[in-house]
C-alpha cells in the first residue's frame, strides 16, 4: 500500500505537467495483480477452500502468489500505456517508483530480520513443567523442521487457527509443531484446551514472553517456520487457513 501511495504521487506529479491523470490506471493496474495474485493462490489450493468455499475471499490468510500478481498488473500497465502514448512516461516512472519502494521496503525488512535466523535457544516449560528448548523437545523430534506458534487464549485469531495446527500436526509427522503460549499461566492454558477438546503436543508455556522477544514477533498469532537444520525459513503475522499453511509447509520440507 505504500508503494501504491508512492506510485500514485510521483504519478500525479509527472502526469501534472504532461496534462494526463494516471491514478485511474495505476489503481486499475494495482487491483488487476492483486486479484490474479489472489486467485492463483486460490486455484493452487483449492482442495483447501472446497468445505469452505467463502473462505476464498478471506485474504487475512495472506494467500497470494506474487510473480503471477506481478505479471498480471504489469500486463495491465502496458496495456494502458499502449492505449495512451501521452500515459507512458508519467505511467512508467510511478511504476518504477513504486517498485524501488516495495523493494527497498522488503530489503530493509530482510536486514532487520538478519540477526533473527537461527532457532532461539531460550528454556521453555512443558505443561508438566519440564524444561525445554525448542531445539531440544525430545528424541521423537530430532532433525525435523520446526513450526513454532506465538499464542494466547485471549487471541481470536489464535483461537481460530487452532483446529487447522492440530489437524497439520496430526498429519505431518515429519514436522515438530511447537505451541509457545505468550504470558499466561499453567491454568489458563490447560483450562483453554480442556474446554476447546485440543489435543496438542509440545505445548509450551512463555510466561515473560521471551520468545515474542528475542524472535521479533508485534503482535499474535505469529508462526515461525525453520528448517531441520534450524534456519528461520519463513514466518506468518496474523490467522493461518490450511491453505496458507501447506504453503508455508512447502518452504521447509
Amino acid at each position: 500500500m505504500v508503494a501504491l501511495g508512492v506510485a500514485l504521487l510521483v504519478g500525479a506529479l509527472v502526469g501534472r505537467k504532461r496534462g494526463v491523470a494516471t491514478s485511474d490506471c495505476l489503481i486499475n493496474s494495482f487491483l488487476v495483480g492483486f486479484l490474479v495474485a489472489r486467485l492463483s493462490f486460490v486455484i493452487l489450493y483449492i482442495d483447501s477452500y472446497l468445505d469452505a468455499p467463502l473462505s476464498m475471499l478471506d485474504i487475512r490468510d495472506g494467500g497470494f502468489m506474487v510473480a503471477p500478481g506481478l505479471v498480471a498488473g504489469m500486463s495491465s500497465a502496458l496495456w494502458w500505456g499502449w492505449r495512451s502514448p501521452a500515459l507512458r512516461w508519467p505511467l512508467g516512472a510511478a511504476m518504477l517508483a513504486g517498485f524501488v519502494m516495495w523493494g527497498g521496503t522488503i530489503g530493509a525488512v530482510s536486514l532487520m530480520e538478519a540477526t533473527r535466523t537461527s532457532i532461539p535457544t531460550a528454556s521453555f516449560h512443558r505443561l508438566d513443567g519440564e524444561p525445554v528448548t525448542l531445539g531440544n523437545l525430545g528424541a521423537a523430534e530430532e532433525g525435523k523442521p520446526r513450526v513454532v506458534n506465538l499464542w494466547a487464549t485471549w487471541c481470536p485469531p489464535c483461537r481460530r487457527e487452532m483446529p487447522v495446527l492440530q489437524a497439520a500436526q496430526a498429519r505431518e509427522s515429519g514436522v515438530a509443531f511447537i505451541f509457545a503460549n505468550q504470558g499466561e499461566s499453567f491454568n489458563q492454558v490447560q483450562s483453554y484446551l480442556s474446554q476447546e477438546g485440543l489435543e496438542l503436543e509440545n505445548v509450551l508455556l512463555d510466561p515473560t514472553t521471551e520468545l515474542g522477544r528475542v524472535s521479533g514477533s508485534r503482535a499474535l498469532p505469529t508462526t515461525l517456520f525453520y528448517d531441520a537444520e534450524g534456519r528461520l525459513v519463513d514466518h506468518h503475522l496474523g490467522e493461518l487457513s490450511e491453505a496458507s499453511l501447506k504453503q508455508k509447509l512447502e518452504s521447509i520440507h
